[in-house]
């Protein structure tokens, strides 16, 4: 009767542990190939589809995310990331800031994209992101 206690306890270990994210919190792959840069991040053609099937920016997303983001006002991710964007996506989402990506990665279809949602804190600064999908 004792092995049958352990395992509700294992699901929920493992559970945890997936939560944890291993230190990339559900960023998809490839969004660690290359550190943040500015200027690649404004130019006309940084979330354009690529044959690697990543752009430019998803290529970014983790270096932005965890270094160069946190502790950040609303005008510094402005100057690095250029101004939000106004859309009709996500409306009933309560972020403060959002910037296109580039196509749904590991799409056959690329037809949807990858957004990334930004909320700040009450002092109007970085709190956390989101990776939301259209």
């Amino acid at each position: 009767m004792r092995l049958k206690m352990f395992p509700p306890l294992g699901v929920l270990v493992l559970v945890v542990l997936m939560q944890l994210g291993c230190g990339k919190r559900d960023l998809p792959a490839g969004s660690d190939k290359r550190l943040f840069s500015s200027a690649e991040w404004k130019t006309e053609h940084s979330s354009d589809w690529r044959e690697s099937g990543v752009s430019v920016r998803e290529e970014m997303l983790h270096d932005l995310v965890t270094r160069i983001l946190p502790g950040k006002t609303r005008a510094e991710i402005g100057d690095l990331l250029g101004s939000s964007l106004v859309t009709p996506y996500f409306r009933s989402i309560n972020k403060d800031l959002i910037y296109y990506l580039g196509p749904e990665r590991g799409s056959a279809a690329n037809i949807d994209s990858e957004w990334l949602l930004i909320w700040l804190d009450s002092a109007g600064r970085y709190r956390h992101y989101r990776i939301a999908i259209d």
